[in-house]
């Protein structure tokens, strides 16, 4: 049992591990999202819908960021310690 758990910890540090340089591109998303905050900004950004189906979306200044890493994991972080936060996820 103690094997089956140890297992499945190193999985989930594996998975985490590999997504790292994911979480290093959105640091930089963040510190954008943040200037565009003080200065009062919208920011514009383009979703897929469907393989064929793009829309066109207006985000107004945010305080809180959900960070989606798959299925069963994901983190909402305040805007202004994200930094703090990605960077201690990216030292796993």
């Amino acid at each position: 049992m103690r094997n089956v758990v140890l297992t499945q910890t190193l999985i989930s540090v594996f998975r985490l591990k590999s997504q790292i340089e994911e979480l290093r591109k959105g640091q930089g998303m963040l510190e954008e999202l943040k200037k565009r905050k003080a200065a009062n900004e919208d920011t514009s950004a383009n979703f897929r819908l469907a393989d064929h189906v793009f829309v066109k979306a207006k985000i107004r200044p945010i305080e809180t960021v959900g960070l989606w890493l798959g299925v069963s994991r994901s983190f909402l972080l305040n805007l202004l310690n994200s930094k703090n936060h990605l960077r201690c996820l990216t030292h796993i």
